[in-house]
């Protein structure tokens, strides 16, 4: 219960400051070792079924996501940084806390806001091709929305 509380709590800092700057500062982006640590403890820790963490069955899940923020970075890489660097580094803290299908859910409804706002920009004459759009408030409000689609 208390990682989509750290997990919120560190996505609306970074889009207040990915809006504000253009940009995530890296003292900002090392938070996210917060709720990656958070999710590390074994959820059996506190009623005393403890596994080591290796052994626990969300390892896999884990993994993958973590395997999805290194993809964004790779696609970061391939685009010559049309995807920040540090929007991939966010979605590297936030995979292994979440896990896999719980980063893909909040990853879509971003990239799906990110399309609709772009669009009705675009329309509206605010926006140019090549602009470049904060993409942390669209995480943020994917996350808080993703919250409600389990």
């Amino acid at each position: 219960m208390i990682m989509p509380v750290i997990m919120g709590a560190y996505l609306f800092i970074l889009s207040v400051s990915d809006m504000i700057k253009k940009a995530i500062r890296p003292a900002l982006l090392c938070l996210g070792i917060i709720p990656l640590a958070v999710s590390l403890v074994p959820e059996g820790a506190v009623s005393g079924l403890w596994m080591p963490p290796l052994a626990q069955p969300e390892m896999l899940e884990r993994a993958a996501g973590l395997a999805v923020g290194l993809v964004i970075l790779l696609i970061g890489r391939i685009t010559r940084e049309k995807i920040g660097y540090g929007d991939g580094a966010v979605i590297c803290a936030a995979g292994p806390a979440l896990g896999f299908f719980e980063v893909c859910t909040m990853l879509g409804i971003a990239m799906f806001l990110l399309l609709f706002y772009s669009l009705v920009m675009l329309a509206r004459g605010r926006l140019k091709k090549n602009s470049r759009v904060p993409f942390l408030p669209f995480l943020f409000a994917g996350f808080v929305l993703s919250l409600f689609v389990e």
